[in-house]
């Protein structure tokens, strides 16, 4: 099957004989990461972090004759998030300054009380409730993201394609630590710093539910 945009032949709106699909989400060719940037008077000596979510778990459903019948789940652990793998780093463009040692401070700040808690909030999640044919062959997701135990409406724009029987989707998403009610690290009174703003990177890979 040749590739398309906007789900292919998958989601073409009035497709004859369509049937709602639903896919399992591929979590090992998978991808969802959040990357910080440094912010503060000392920005220039600090560094962007790459964190992977691990054993990522949900669903699709694709409606083929009404594309805004779509939609996804998707979940990830906290506990299991991996901070700063230097082949990650490098494959989103930066490069990897941190030692083991450092990576594993940063990884027990990310679950800190004051971070994302893993051991009190133990999943990330989005849930959508809306899906939107856009120009350009891509479609917005519109749903709920769940960060430490709050939820926040959010719209993502995506590009999607599908061959072979293998849905794939990728976007970005802008959010914020404030959104989610908390603060990001900082040090020596604010001068080393993550930026406020987060960006969240996705590739997503689905096969048919069997």
């Amino acid at each position: 099957m040749n590739r398309f945009y906007m789900l292919a032949a998958l989601l073409v709106p009035g497709a004859a004989g369509a049937e709602p699909m639903s896919y399992r989400i591929d979590p090992e060719r998978s991808e969802v990461v959040a990357v910080t940037r440094p912010s503060g008077l000392g920005a220039g000596l600090s560094h962007h972090h790459v964190i992977e979510a691990k054993g990522l778990e949900g669903q699709i459903v694709h409606d083929p004759a009404a594309p805004e019948k779509s939609s996804i789940e998707i979940s990830a652990p906290t506990v299991k998030l991996v901070n700063d793998d230097p082949a990650a780093v490098a494959r989103h463009g930066h490069k990897p300054k941190l030692s083991e040692d450092d990576r594993k401070k940063v990884a027990h700040s990310i679950q800190g009380s004051d971070q994302l808690d893993g051991a009190k909030f133990p999943k990330l999640s989005f849930k959508s409730t809306a899906a939107r044919p856009l120009p350009n062959g891509k479609l917005e997701l519109v749903g709920q993201l769940s960060i430490r135990g709050v939820s926040r409406e959010v719209k993502i724009p995506v590009t999607v394609t599908a061959a072979d029987g293998t849905l794939r989707g990728e976007g970005k998403l802008d959010i914020t630590h404030t959104q989610f009610g908390f603060k990001p690290v900082s040090m020596l009174l604010g001068a080393i710093a993550n930026a406020d703003e987060v960006e969240i990177r996705i590739k997503l890979v689905a096969t048919p539910k069997t």
